[in-house]
């Protein structure tokens, strides 16, 4: 089971970290995986990044919880997750 804490940021140097970056070939079943070679993969860039401090200034903060359901997958809302996260 694979979960994702997102929450509001506070300042951090964006030059001394790079961006999330999603490879949807991760929710494909292993031996489907090959097939898809890294020129054609559908790669999900996202404008956020991991380990960040919290912005503690701003809150308090409500909790989300969030399932994509069946046959989804987590980055299927990444716009979703980014406004919420914000």
């Amino acid at each position: 089971l694979t979960v994702e804490v997102w929450y509001p940021a506070g300042r951090f140097a964006e030059s001394e970290r790079r961006p999330a970056f999603y490879d949807v070939r991760e929710y494909l079943p292993e031996e489907e995986r090959d097939r898809i070679s890294d020129a054609d993969a559908p790669f999900q860039p996202c404008d956020c990044y991991r380990d960040v401090p919290l912005d503690p200034r701003h809150g308090p903060y409500p909790v989300v919880v969030f399932l994509h359901g069946q046959g989804a997958f987590r980055t299927q809302s990444l716009p979703q997750m980014l406004h919420w996260a914000s």
